[in-house]
Order: C-alpha cells, then sequence, then structure tokens
C-alpha cells in the first residue's frame, strides 16, 4: 500500500473509512509526506488512527478541506490543535464519537478556521455549549452542525445558538429527536 500511495502525487481524495486494518500512524505519515495534494481524507472507523498520525497528515497536507474522524476513538485534543494550527482552510471537520475531544478543541478552531461551513461533535460528551457558542460567534461561515447525542445541550442552548450564528438555523442543527423541538422553532 505504501508503495502505490508513493506514486499518487496528484491525489486530492482518498476514503479509508471502515479500514479496521492497515490504516494507522505510519500509514498516515506516508500518505503525508507523499500526497501534499489531498483535499478530501475519510478515516471514519479507523480505530488504529493516534494522535500522531493525524498530526503527521496535516503537517504536510495543509490543503485541506474535508476531514472525517469519527469513531477514531484515539484522537484527543492534540490531534485538532494540530488541524486548527495546519489546515486553517478546513471547511468540514468530522468528529463524531471522538470521546476523547473537548472544548479545547471547538476553542481552537473558531480561532484558526474561520472557513469551516460544517462540524459534526455528535457524541462528543465534552464538548460544551459555551465552545460552540465560540464557535457560532467567530465562524461565519459555520452552517450545519451536528450535535445528536450530546445530552448536555439543552433546547435553550440549541436555540441562543441560532441566535448567535449568522448562519445557523434551526433546520442545519442536527440533534436527531430534538431538532423539532419548541426551542428550535422561533
Amino acid at each position: 500500500f505504501v508503495q502505490l500511495v508513493k506514486k499518487c502525487s496528484n491525489l486530492v481524495e482518498l476514503d479509508f473509512s471502515k479500514c479496521q486494518r492497515g490504516i494507522n500512524d505510519q500509514t498516515l505519515h506516508q500518505i503525508g509526506a507523499s500526497c501534499a495534494k489531498l483535499k478530501n481524507v475519510n478515516l471514519n472507523g479507523c480505530s488504529q488512527v493516534t494522535d500522531y498520525g493525524v498530526e503527521e497528515l496535516v503537517r504536510c497536507c495543509t490543503h485541506l478541506e474535508d476531514l472525517n474522524f469519527g469513531s477514531c476513538s484515539s484522537v484527543t485534543d492534540a490531534s485538532i490543535l494540530s488541524i486548527a494550527k495546519c489546515v486553517p482552510g478546513l471547511k468540514r471537520l468530522c468528529l463524531f464519537c471522538c470521546h476523547r475531544v473537548t472544548d479545547e478543541s471547538i476553542v481552537a478552531l473558531s480561532q484558526s478556521c474561520h472557513l469551516l461551513e460544517s462540524l459534526d461533535v455528535s457524541w462528543c460528551f465534552r464538548v460544551n455549549a459555551s465552545s460552540l457558542f465560540n464557535m457560532a460567534r467567530k465562524c461565519f461561515t459555520l452552517r450545519e452542525l451536528y450535535v445528536e447525542g450530546c445530552s448536555h445541550l439543552s433546547d435553550l442552548d440549541l436555540h441562543n445558538l441560532v441566535h448567535v450564528s449568522r448562519r445557523l438555523t434551526s433546520a442545519t442543527i442536527h440533534r436527531n429527536l430534538h431538532a423539532n423541538s419548541p426551542a428550535l422553532a422561533s
């Protein structure tokens, strides 16, 4: 696989979703070193990916626009801080079920990634309303926010997010059962 990646220097999109074997930090290091033109990387479910691999990838692939780390259980704030530092043009980020990600990540993204259009923090139990308010205020392009399973966010929090943001609406804040809540209706 590594030999193949080395020959694909013009690659712009990689989808490794659900690859349980073979996609690890060393793989991401090789991808970063060989594929600097990447724009979209989907690592959803790649459980062997850790902060080291993410840092290696984003250090070299600074033109990334879409990253999916859904269910990458070893991804922590260190990864997201590297993304915020190295990839300011990021437009879409999925952190679905990244349980080790906290408010620190969201604050760093809101300070650096002003082109962010979509953020999925569903089932990220350590992300709270205060950091999402900060994101909504600073990221004027944010249009979609996924917060399913974030039980600590109240309907009032979601209502206030709509009012703080320039582009978020009740239709673009996705929260499964609560998306049609009376608090979001106004």
